[in-house]
């Protein structure tokens, strides 16, 4: 019988399948290496720009806080009270916090008042009116947040009504035009014609005021917020608006959104948590080793009341360019970032004030 010689064997059934499964390992690694480097390749942009969103937004952040205050007394609170969780949940569950800074721009000078003696016609105050020793400059608006300044070093922020309207150079603070104990200090004639302490028992009368306690000067004010809210692709993001969230200063209050574009400016999209924390001053102007959820009241003469420090956390997560359809859930992947800051004028005043005013 004729036989066939080996080399024209073919392979056995065995040889088949073991080739086979030895393929199948081999393209099933190759093919899990191309799906994570695709994915890897279709995230890293996302990732990028999360970090890049977060860093923008807390640079912006800190130089606020830096120009916290400045130009505006040493006993004067430059961070808005009672703003500890007011927002919406973050991805703790923990609502986030709202942020208010109180500043000068500098673009407007101050004004000075009156420095006759009281009462009289050239005393600093009158009535309900403060009466400036020059003339009011145009870059005030009527009906603007201004603060008034006291001779030693005391501050009072109020809502000021015709500015430049009526005759002679005066300035009008009603009561009842402003009733937002965030804002105002001033609005009522006690209230204005001398600098007490956290406005403790002021006297009736201005000529009962020590002149060292008498407004002396009137400067503009910016009040700066920032706020979580959705943008009009339901995305968290961090809004920050100029004008304290007003449209016009005796506006009422507006919420961070899309809605109110000449009120609220979209700073970075993808940062659902804003939490922040105030840190006071210690004996002779070191911090204090603990942090507080509010800033609380400044206490005149007491520097040690002063937010020497301020701790911002912001946590934000990956948002593509179709929207939240790889940023939501907890498959989404978030970075936080956070930065501690301080205030230059407050640092400033404590490196004036003299030991004995540290209580």
């Amino acid at each position: 019988m004729p036989t066939r010689s080996r080399s024209q064997a073919g392979f056995s059934l065995v040889e088949l399948m073991v080739a086979m499964v030895v393929t199948l390992v081999v393209s099933g690694a190759i093919f899990g290496l191309m799906s994570s480097g695709q994915t890897a390749f279709r995230r890293t942009p996302e990732i990028t720009e999360m970090q890049q969103a977060v860093r923008v937004a807390m640079d912006v952040m800190q130089r606020d806080i830096a120009t916290a205050g400045v130009g505006m007394g040493a006993f004067f609170q430059a961070f808005g009270d009672n703003l500890n969780g007011v927002g919406p949940a973050g991805p703790d569950a923990v609502n986030t916090d709202h942020l208010e800074i109180f500043g000068n721009t500098g673009e407007c000078p101050d004004v000075q008042t009156k420095a006759g003696p009281c009462p009289g016609p050239d005393c600093a105050y009158s009535g309900g009116n403060l009466n400036m020793a020059v003339s009011i400059p145009t870059c005030y608006s009527n009906d603007s947040f201004v603060l008034v300044g006291y001779g030693d070093a005391g501050a009072k922020m109020g809502l000021a009504h015709r500015i430049h309207g009526g005759t002679g150079e005066k300035v009008n603070f009603p009561p009842g035009l402003c009733n937002d104990a965030n804002f105002c200090d001033i609005n009522s004639v006690a209230n204005l014609q001398c600098y007490e302490p956290n406005n403790t028992n002021p006297p009736t009368k201005i000529q009962d005021c020590p002149p060292e306690k008498r407004p002396n000067r009137m400067t503009t004010v910016q009040i700066l917020r920032y706020e979580i809210a959705l943008d009009d692709e339901g995305i968290p993001s961090l809004w920050r608006s100029p004008l304290g969230g007003r449209s016009t200063n005796d506006a009422a209050y507006v919420p961070a959104g899309p809605g109110n574009p000449d009120i609220w400016q979209l700073l970075a999209r993808g940062i659902e948590d804003l939490q922040v924390q105030y840190r006071a001053t210690g004996p002779a102007g070191g911090p204090l080793p603990g942090w507080a959820d509010t800033p609380g009241a400044v206490a005149e003469p007491n520097y040690a009341t002063l937010t020497r420090d301020v701790r911002v956390s912001l946590v934000a997560r990956t948002v593509n360019e179709r929207g939240a359809a790889t940023a939501t859930g907890p498959a989404a992947l978030r970075a936080r970032l956070t930065s501690v800051s301080s205030p230059r004028a407050a640092l400033n005043y404590m490196g004036l004030a003299d030991p004995p005013q540290w209580q």
